[in-house]
């Protein structure tokens, strides 16, 4: 059964840093960039979801995708 990932990297945001902290901290190696002038992009086949990227990246480029917050029952 294949994984669903909740993180996107928004290329409007992503300044293609010469050295990308997100990817740093990244212990996986999820996030690759091919070209040096071009933004990484995510591998969806290595990433597991910890999410130790988004606060890495100064310029808030990595988010969840949709609304994953756990519902909250009110009791009574």
């Amino acid at each position: 059964m294949a994984r669903e990932i909740r993180l996107q990297i928004k290329p409007d945001n992503c300044r293609a840093c010469r050295r990308c902290l997100a990817s740093d901290v990244c212990k996986v190696r999820a996030i690759v960039r091919i070209d040096s002038d071009e933004p990484p992009f995510l591998d969806a086949a290595r990433c597991y979801d910890c999410r130790l990227c988004i606060p890495a990246c100064p310029f808030e480029a990595i988010r969840v995708t949709g609304d994953f917050l756990p519902s909250v029952k009110t009791i009574c």
